[in-house]
Parts: structure tokens; C-alpha cells; sequence
């Protein structure tokens, strides 16, 4: 069979101060100020897209050009009518490279953009890539907002070093003092603070861009493996269809904090992925060769997603991801991309004060988890997860993995024990706050919620102490119980698991049940105002045994 070489660059990732976080709640995703990213920026300009065109770098991945209108240049000058932005990603000459957190701009949209000049004559590239592009979008009452639309809006409040209740939640920038404080930083003076204001309704120009949503990994759910859009990527080492994935290093990192050139913190990243319980995960190394490589102190990232070494402002400090031929493979009788090598880019950082090494090793870490393919927890959830918000958090493949994760948490874990489970290859049901585990962990239940008032939540979990295939749930109060469920071992009498629920409400509600050995799911909805009807389902799992 034929086949054709793709690449898949996961998202990167962004560094704060290099002197290293001053508190638990620093990120991956530091804080760079819109005074600092103005004042690093030699250029910034309000631009409109044109049209765009995909070719193979220097490196034979594929990259878009965008052609961009300038409306009014901010800072800096550009010549000419129309200017070239490069973006990573795109497909050409049969082979696919995609890198999720890219930004993306499409004909007739408006951003504002922070820029840099790149070596090819009239092309320029975003000065802190994801962090240096702000859409134009428009609400309900035609507002207008400049949206980081790569990041979530609480994300994005945090990475502007926004004070915890200084804007209100959900707010985004308004358009046009954010461009009058950016014609004021062509003066010596700082810049101003931006105005935040929640937006009427949806904004007109939604995220755009592909987003994963199986497991936490990169990929389409359920996925078809014939188009140019990539499926699941996994390493099928049980099949033959992957090789083992082999570390090795170019280069060393300088300036770390502890004085360490980076390498024993690729053998820490690799133990902390191949030590995960009940999971085939087979990732050794640095040795002398590899089908992993990681590459240290890289100044000018292959892709474009950085040009010039790190300070101490913050910005990109690395990317990574695998890569797979476009002949899929299958697996839980899924159609999949099996990888066949990955590489990791870590940014050189030239600060005074050095790099932090927790911070370093954090952002190596969930590289590393980008080359097994997994993606972010809170971008975009999985419909097999049993976790739920407090474990996306707290996740080092959070798009902000605080630097204090060093190692994979229950989210993570979750994932690797789905997509490279040993025996079953299941992980048992984790119970929390929302979520219910039945019948010796291998069921789970969550739900949400909406009253008639727009009130929304997830159902709180309530276990019944000697009752393991039953549970409880309260949507308002935990002295207001609304649904008990349970499920049934009726593999004796019909080869199905049985559910059953009863609810005491007329609320809008969806409860999810799932089969973590299988990923076999069951939804059971109620409308609003709407009585629930008691769910007798004898039928609802035929995972038996």
C-alpha cells in the first residue's frame, strides 16, 4: 500500500518570566502582558485576510500563506498595498501537517496582528504566534471585540496578566480602546489598560479551526481516515503498524535554572508516560538514535512559530507532535493513523535570570504527551471521558498545564489508559464531584442540567454506601436529591447491562452513561418542563461479559 507522510505539531506552549513562577497558580500559558507583547512587537497592525495558498518549506511541511489588506498599522510600517503572513499547517504535495492552537485566518476576516519580519522578502510571521493574533468579532448589538480565539476567554484574561476579578467573567476586549492604547505604544509611555465588557449573545465570527474531541487525543470522533483531515493518531505498537517510540536529542538546553543541559529531563518526561499503570506505553530513552527526537535550544522553529530565541517577557517556548502515513489501521473498531516518529522543539531562551527547570520540564512533559497524541482536555472533551472539570484543570495536557505538574494526573491518565490499555484496555470508572462509578467501577454517570430561568450545572454525585450499582444526584442542593440510577448486571438473562433511573424534576437534563471497558455510551435526555418519566433500559449495553 501506498503511503503518504503527514505531520501533526501540537499545540505550544508559552513561558512567563524566566525567572520561574512566583506562585501555585503559574501556567504553562504564563502571562505576557499586552504592554509587553506591543513593546517586544516591531510591528502591529489592523489587516483584513485577501485570500491564502499552501506550499512545502524548507523542511517539506506544508505551510499557509495568507495574503492580508492592511486597515491602519499601529506600530511599525509595511510596505506595499497587500503583506504575506505564514502560518504552519496546510496540505500540499500529498503530505498534511496540522498543528491545533494555530491561528487561522479566513478571506474577508479581520484581525489584529503583532508581527514580526521574516527572512523571505514582503513575509512576516506572528511575533508570539497564538498570543499575537486578536480577531475582529462583533456581538449581538454589533459591539465590536478584539477575541484571542485560540484560547478560552478565562485563559486569555489570565494570559494578559488580568487581575483575578478585575474584568468580569466572560469579558473580552473591546475593539476600539484596544486599538487606541496600541497607537499610544508608539510612545514612550506605557500602554494603556484594554476595556473588557461581556458580549450581548454570540459573537459573530466563532472559533475557527479543527479541534479534537476523541480521548483527549488529536483527531475526529469517531473518525474516517479518508479525507485530508487527520484521524486519531496512535502508535499501534500491538499491531506492527508503529515502532516503539525511541528518544533521542540534538543539541542541549542552556540557561535552565538548576544548570542542567535538558537532557535528564527527557528521561523524566519519558518515565512519567511509560510508568502509567494498567497502559503499553512504550516510550524509552534519550539513547544515541530514536524515532522521537527532541531538539534543545532551537531559535527559529521549523514551522515559524518562532523566530528569534526567548527573553524574559515570555512567548512559545516549544512544540511537538507525531508523525503518520495516511494508511490507517483499526482499533476498538475505529479507523486510525498509526505514528511512525515525533519531534519535540524547545525554544532557546536567552533571559538573564535563566529559565526555570520546572517550568521547562513541565512544557517537555506535555510536548511529550503531544507525540502520543494526546491533545487538551479543556479545549475540547472527549465523549468517553468520565472526567470532568476539576480533572481537565488540573491536567499537565491543560492548555495552561501549571508548572508544578511535572507528571501526567487523572485526565491524562485516563486517556493513556483508554488509547494504550493493557488487557481490556479500559480505565475503570473515576468517581468525583460529578460523577458516579457502578457495578465494580466499570460504569459511569454524569449529567447536566437547565431550569427554565437559564439556570445550567452538573449533576453533584452522591454514592449510596453498600450499594455499588447505585447513585445518587442533586442539582441544586445536596438536601434536594433528584435521581437515583443504577446499573444492572443482566448478562445472565438477556447478555445486556440494564439502566435504570428515576428523577423527581420537570428541568431540562441529559445524563450520559458509559462503559469505561468499552467506551459504549448511552444518553437519556428530558425536556424542558417536561415531568421525568422513569428510564426501565434492559436493553441499553451489549458489552456483556
Amino acid at each position: 500500500m501506498t503511503t503518504r507522510p503527514v505531520l501533526l505539531v501540537a499545540a505550544f506552549l508559552v513561558l512567563a518570566t524566566a525567572g520561574g513562577p512566583a506562585a501555585s497558580t503559574a501556567a504553562t500559558y504564563l502571562p505576557l502582558s499586552d504592554a509587553d507583547l506591543a513593546r517586544q512587537a516591531p510591528i502591529i497592525v489592523l489587516a483584513e485576510a485577501v485570500d491564502s495558498e499552501t506550499a512545502l518549506g524548507d523542511d517539506r511541511l506544508p505551510f499557509t500563506r495568507v495574503r492580508l489588506r492592511p486597515l491602519e498599522v499601529l506600530k511599525g510600517s509595511l510596505p506595499g498595498d497587500t503583506f504575506w503572513i505564514r502560518l504552519p499547517g496546510g496540505y500540499a504535495n500529498e503530505t498534511f501537517h496540522w498543528m491545533p492552537g494555530s491561528p487561522t485566518l479566513l478571506p474577508n476576516q479581520r484581525a489584529v496582528l503583532f508581527l514580526h519580519p521574516r527572512r523571505e522578502a514582503g513575509e512576516y510571521g506572528l511575533s508570539e504566534f497564538g498570543l499575537s493574533q486578536f480577531d475582529v468579532m462583533e456581538d449581538a448589538e454589533r459591539n465590536l471585540y478584539a477575541v484571542r480565539s485560540v484560547f478560552a476567554v478565562d485563559e486569555d484574561q489570565h494570559l494578559s496578566r488580568i487581575a483575578s476579578g478585575a474584568a468580569p467573567k466572560g469579558a473580552v476586549r473591546e475593539l476600539e480602546p484596544f486599538l487606541d492604547a496600541l497607537r499610544d505604544s508608539r510612545r514612550p509611555t506605557p500602554l494603556g489598560e484594554a476595556r473588557y465588557r461581556v458580549p450581548t449573545g454570540s459573537l459573530r465570527i466563532p472559533r475557527r479551526g479543527y479541534v479534537p474531541t476523541w480521548v483527549n487525543f488529536g483527531g475526529r470522533e469517531p473518525g474516517t481516515c479518508g479525507s485530508r483531515t487527520p484521524c486519531l493518531i496512535r502508535w499501534f505498537w500491538d499491531t506492527g503498524a508503529s515502532p516503539n517510540a525511541t528518544t533521542r536529542t540534538t543539541g542541549a538546553q542552556t540557561n535552565l535554572s538548576d544548570g542542567s543541559d535538558g537532557i535528564p529531563l527527557v528521561s523524566a518526561a519519558v518515565s512519567s508516560w511509560a510508568g502509567i499503570p494498567a497502559s503499553d506505553v512504550r516510550v524509552s530513552g534519550p539513547g544515541a538514535s530514536g524515532t522521537v527526537e527532541v531538539r534543545f535550544d532551537i531559535e527559529a522553529a521549523s514551522n515559524g512559530a518562532w523566530t528569534t530565541a526567548g527573553g524574559c517577557g515570555g512567548g512559545v517556548i516549544g512544540i511537538g507532535g507525531p508523525s503518520f502515513t495516511l494508511a490507517p489501521s483499526t482499533y476498538r473498531d475505529e479507523s486510525y493513523f498509526p505514528a511512525q516518529s515525533g519531534t519535540v522543539q524547545m525554544r532557546k531562551n536567552t533571559c538573564a535570570t535563566g529559565l526555570s527547570t520546572n517550568t521547562f520540564r513541565t512544557g517537555l512533559a506535555h510536548e511529550m504527551g503531544h507525540v502520543l497524541g494526546l491533545g487538551h482536555p479543556d479545549t475540547a472533551q472527549s465523549t468517553h471521558s468520565t472526567t470532568g472539570s476539576a480533572e481537565w484543570n488540573a491536567a499537565l495536557m491543560k492548555s495552561s498545564a501549571a508548572t508544578a505538574t511535572l507528571v501526567p494526573q487523572t485526565d491524562d491518565i485516563q486517556a493513556v489508559q483508554y488509547y494504550y490499555g493493557t488487557g481490556s484496555g479500559a480505565a475503570p470508572c473515576v468517581a468525583n464531584a460529578t460523577t458516579l462509578c457502578m457495578n465494580n467501577n466499570r460504569f459511569s454517570a454524569r449529567g447536566s442540567f437547565r431550569t427554565g430561568a437559564g439556570q445550567t450545572g452538573e449533576f453533584m454525585a452522591t454514592a449510596v454506601p453498600g450499594a455499588p450499582d447505585s447513585g445518587l444526584f442533586w442539582f441544586f442542593a445536596p438536601s434536594n436529591l433528584e435521581m437515583l440510577i443504577k446499573v444492572l448486571d443482566g448478562c445472565g438473562l438477556n447478555s445486556r447491562y440494564w439502566v435504570f433511573f428515576a428523577a423527581g424534576t420537570n428541568v431540562e437534563f441529559t445524563v450520559t452513561v458509559t462503559d469505561t471497558q468499552t467506551g459504549t455510551q448511552k444518553t437519556y435526555t428530558n425536556p424542558l418542563n417536561t415531568a421525568a418519566a422513569p428510564v426501565q433500559d434492559t436493553s441499553a449495553f451489549a458489552t456483556c461479559p
